[in-house]
């Protein structure tokens, strides 16, 4: 499990968690923050998962797929699906729904 900076900051509209030991860093909009809240249930095993995808994309790359007319990615983790964008060095999470309203 990667272990956490602690350092958390708002540079415009996210809400920022790096991680350590070279891997991606990981950020979540004010959006999929409220949406964690929201879904407290399923919220670990969101973080979770997409930190073990930062960390290695082949630990989750059978879940993840690209969205087809957009730039941005989903991840499935159980019936909850997580939409982000991906560069070399940051994975953006901008939303987090059950699978029925996370396309909306």
């Amino acid at each position: 499990m990667p272990e956490y900076s602690g350092k958390l900051y708002f540079p415009g509209r996210l809400y920022s968690i790096t991680l350590y030991s070279g891997m991606k860093t990981v950020r979540y909009t004010i959006d999929a923050a409220r949406d964690l809240k929201r879904h407290g249930n399923m919220a670990s095993r969101v973080r979770t998962a997409i930190s073990e995808y930062a960390e290695g994309e082949g630990a989750h790359a059978n879940n993840v797929t690209r969205l087809v007319g957009s730039t941005g990615s989903r991840m499935r983790v159980g019936d909850y699906r997580a939409i982000f964008e991906e560069t070399e060095t940051a994975i953006t999470v901008t939303k987090i729904a059950p699978r029925g309203g996370a396309y909306d």
